[in-house]
C-alpha cells in the first residue's frame, strides 16, 4: 500500500514540475503555429469595417460609459461626454431589473454610490437621478438613441447572472436593434459555454470580447490558454481582456500567446500613460480606463 501512495505522489510532483516548466511554454507556441491556418480565415471577415480592431494606435475603451471617475457611469450624461471626448469604444455593464428589463447600472450602483438597496423596478429606476442629477438608460433607449452609433459599444452582462438571462439579452439585442446598432456591439462573454452559444445564433455583432476570468486571478494559469484558443478563434473572437496586475512572466507569456494569435489584449483599471506605456512595450494595445483621454496617443501612427 505505502508504495502506491509513494507512486502517486511521484506523479504529482513530477506532473506539477511539468505545469511550470519551459517545455509547457515550447507546447503552447507550437499549439498556436498550427493555428495560423485557421486564423487567417477568419480575419478575413469585415476587417475593413471593424475600424476599432484594424487601428494600430493604442484604443481606449470608455470604462462604465465614463463618467468622471465614476461618479456617474452608465448614465446619458456619461456616454455623451465619452463621445465628446473621443472614445472609439464605450463599455457599457447591463443589469435586469425587478421586472426583466436591461437597463444600462452597474449592478444598480454607480460603482462606489449605492443607488438602491435591493432590485428595482424599471419605474423605479427611471424615476431616479444618479447623483440627483444625472440621468439613467434602458438598453432600449440606447438603441434608440444611437440607431447608427458613431462609436462602438463594448456591451458588458457580468452583473445578469443567470447564463439563461444572458441568452436572453442577445436574442433582445437582436430583436430590438437595427443591423446598423448591432455593426458597433462588442458582445464580452465570460465561458466557453456562453461563446459556442452565441456563435450558433450568428447574431451580427462587431466581434466578439471574451473576458479571462481564468487569468484574472492567477497568471499561473497561463498554461490553459492553448485549450482556449481554438475555441476563440473558431467563434471569431478579437479581442480578451485581463486586469490590471503587477508585470509577472505568467502576464508576459499570456499576453504573447494572444498578440500571436492576432487577438488584441485589453487590459482593465489602467488610468495612467505611463502605465499604459510599459503594457504596450509587452503586446497590450487597448485599455478600459476611467481617466486616460484618447488624446494622450492622438500622435501614434493610425
Amino acid at each position: 500500500m505505502i508504495w502506491v501512495v509513494v507512486a502517486f505522489l511521484s506523479a504529482c510532483f513530477i506532473t506539477a514540475l511539468f505545469m511550470r516548466s519551459k517545455s509547457l511554454k515550447m507546447f503552447a507556441r507550437k499549439c498556436l503555429f498550427l493555428l495560423q491556418h485557421r486564423r487567417k480565415t477568419i480575419r478575413a471577415l469585415d476587417d475593413e469595417e471593424n475600424a476599432w480592431y484594424t487601428q494600430k494606435k493604442p484604443i481606449l475603451w470608455a470604462y462604465a460609459g465614463g463618467g468622471a471617475a465614476r461618479r456617474y457611469s452608465n448614465s446619458r450624461e456619461a456616454i455623451q461626454e465619452s463621445m465628446r471626448r473621443g472614445f472609439s469604444v464605450i463599455e457599457v455593464d447591463v443589469s435586469l431589473t425587478k421586472d426583466g428589463i436591461p437597463v444600462l447600472s452597474h449592478w444598480f450602483r454607480p460603482d462606489n454610490q449605492i443607488m438602491f438597496e435591493k432590485d428595482p423596478t424599471y419605474d423605479e429606476f427611471k424615476a431616479t437621478l444618479i447623483d440627483g442629477r444625472f440621468h439613467t438608460l434602458s438598453l432600449g433607449e440606447l438603441i434608440d438613441a444611437y440607431p447608427d452609433p458613431p462609436v462602438y459599444f463594448s456591451i458588458d452582462p457580468a452583473f445578469i447572472v443567470s447564463t439563461r438571462s444572458r441568452f436572453d439579452l442577445v436574442s433582445y439585442l437582436m430583436k430590438r436593434s437595427p443591423l446598423s446598432f448591432l455593426k458597433k456591439v462588442i458582445y464580452q462573454v465570460y465561458s466557453l459555454s456562453e461563446l459556442k452559444r452565441i456563435q450558433a445564433l450568428s447574431p451580427g455583432f462587431a466581434s466578439l470580447h471574451f473576458v479571462l476570468e481564468v487569468l484574472n486571478n492567477n497568471y499561473n494559469n497561463y498554461w490553459k490558454i492553448p485549450y482556449l484558443l481554438p475555441y476563440l478563434i473558431e467563434a471569431g473572437v478579437r479581442s480578451v481582456s485581463m486586469r490590471d496586475r503587477r508585470i509577472s512572466e505568467g502576464m508576459r507569456d499570456a499576453i504573447k500567446c494572444f498578440v500571436d494569435a492576432n487577438i488584441r489584449v485589453l487590459v482593465t483599471g489602467v488610468d495612467y500613460k505611463d502605465r499604459a506605456v510599459k503594457l504596450l512595450e509587452l503586446g497590450v494595445s487597448c485599455f478600459n480606463t476611467h481617466l486616460m483621454e484618447p488624446a494622450l496617443f492622438q500622435d501614434d501612427s493610425n
